[in-house]
């Protein structure tokens, strides 16, 4: 008996392959390496954080291993994924090349600021009984602006990469849910019933997370405030 095989695990897997991708993109695009290494753990540790509220109304997917009422290791490899893709891709995909060194004085605490951000509209979106992933679609949409506010100049490289974030996300998505996880949103998504899924496919709500998430972890390798070294 194993409790890996079957589409239990499928968010594992989706996120095993992620992990793999980006492993890739690490060993041939030397000059990307920083940029994948700080984004990915940022974004791993967020979502770890992020998934505590998430499990409480929009999703509750089988985890081989959790930190407490928080995410686990399938969140740790998916958010180490999104966020080294996410800050890569639109230079590999696109040739949209960022304009500035990335700046650790300025990213790291935007990103705690960041995290701060969307707990805060998370807890009010639930207390009036808005689901958390659209609160956290604000949120990465309201860091977005931030980032634009301080550097000018990044919204048309914002717009293309949340488009391409989203659709690469419910892509992806769909392909594992299809080939492996049929019946996989039924069981742990929570809002299966109050939204329209397409054929158990595309998923409104991961396509504009992807989107506002995109903009945001596009452009966060360029933020930098005036005056930080």
């Amino acid at each position: 008996m194993n409790v890996l095989i079957g589409e239990t695990y499928a968010y594992f897997y989706g996120s095993l392959f992620g992990i793999l991708v980006t492993a890739l993109i690490y060993v041939l695009k030397p000059s990307l390496r920083k940029t994948i290494l700080v984004n990915g753990l940022a974004v791993s540790f967020m979502g770890v954080i992020l998934e505590y509220f998430f499990f409480q109304d929009y999703w509750t997917p089988p985890l081989l291993f959790q930190f407490g009422r928080f995410g686990g290791i399938a969140d740790l490899m998916f958010g180490f994924a999104a966020g080294a893709m996410g800050a890569t891709l639109p230079e590999l995909i696109l040739g949209i090349r960022s304009k500035r060194v990335l700046n650790l004085r300025s990213i790291i605490p935007f990103y705690f600021v960041a995290l701060l951000i969307q707990i805060t509209l998370i807890i009010i979106a639930q207390r009036l009984s808005i689901n958390s992933i659209y609160a956290s679609s604000l949120g990465f949409m309201l860091c977005s602006l931030i980032i634009l506010i301080f550097n000018r100049g990044l919204i048309v490289k914002q717009i293309i990469s949340g488009l391409l974030g989203g659709t690469i996300l419910v892509i992806g998505e769909g392909i594992i849910l299809r080939a492996f996880a049929a019946q996989y949103l039924e069981k742990y998504f929570l809002l299966y019933k109050d939204i329209f899924v397409l054929s158990n496919f595309f998923i409104p709500t991961e396509f504009i997370w992807g989107v506002c998430f995109g903009m945001f972890i596009s452009t966060i390798s360029e933020f930098k405030v005036e005056g930080s070294i």
